[in-house]
């Protein structure tokens, strides 16, 4: 959700779906809301926030940008192809 007073967050997209940037197709789109979908690569960076050892506190800022994509290749647990993992940069703020 967007914080009030402060700029939408925007993503690439293409059909809807998060692309890269400079992807064909991609339309830079500002955001009310969204769904990250796959946390493992958010997961990842908040892990990476610890062993830096950053912890959260309550009103805590958060930055979450989309650095890109790890491909993924084979068949998944359920028998779909497997989702490509978005990687994030988490950048903290206090106020």
């Amino acid at each position: 959700m967007a914080i009030p007073g402060q700029p939408k967050p925007e993503a690439f997209l293409d059909n809807g779906r998060v692309v890269e940037e400079g992807s064909q197709g991609a339309v830079k789109t500002p955001l009310e809301k969204w769904s990250i979908g796959a946390l493992k690569g958010f997961e990842m960076a908040l892990q990476d926030l610890k062993t830096q050892g950053y912890t959260f506190q309550f009103r805590d800022i958060v930055k979450v940008t989309c650095i890109g994509f790890q491909r993924q290749s084979g068949i998944g647990k359920t028998g779909a192809a497997k989702d490509d993992m978005i990687r994030f940069a988490i950048e903290p703020s206090r106020p």
